[in-house]
């Protein structure tokens, strides 16, 4: 029977799959929170300066992603530029909407 579903790369097994999956939420918990300055939350969610901040949260998040794929399935290397992409365009995105909805930061019990 065909799969319903074409594959669109390289097959990942099973544990490897459940690796990253753990890795990246560890990845996330550590970024967010256990390294996120006060300079970096407030920082990132400026109407100006916050270019510097959040390059520096969104650089340790792919640095990270990085590491995991290279240490778990080095052939999904391209993670981290994705991360990096993503995770940009989420966080500042977030911070350009709430500027324009009522001036003030969101504050996601997240950590963005």
């Amino acid at each position: 029977m065909d799969a319903v579903v074409p594959q669109l790369g390289p097959p990942v097994p099973l544990w490897t799959f459940c690796a990253l999956l753990l890795a990246m939420a560890l990845k996330h918990y550590v970024a967010d929170f256990l390294l996120q300055t006060n300079w970096i939350a407030r920082g990132k969610e400026q109407v100006h300066g916050w270019f510097a901040p959040l390059a520096v949260h969104v650089l340790c998040h792919a640095g990270f992603t990085l590491a995991i794929a290279l240490l778990l399935a080095p052939h999904l290397w391209w993670l981290a530029a994705v991360d990096l992409v993503v995770h940009t365009a989420i966080d500042r995105g977030k911070t350009l909407i709430a500027n324009r909805a009522d001036g003030k930061p969101i504050r996601s019990s997240s950590g963005g």
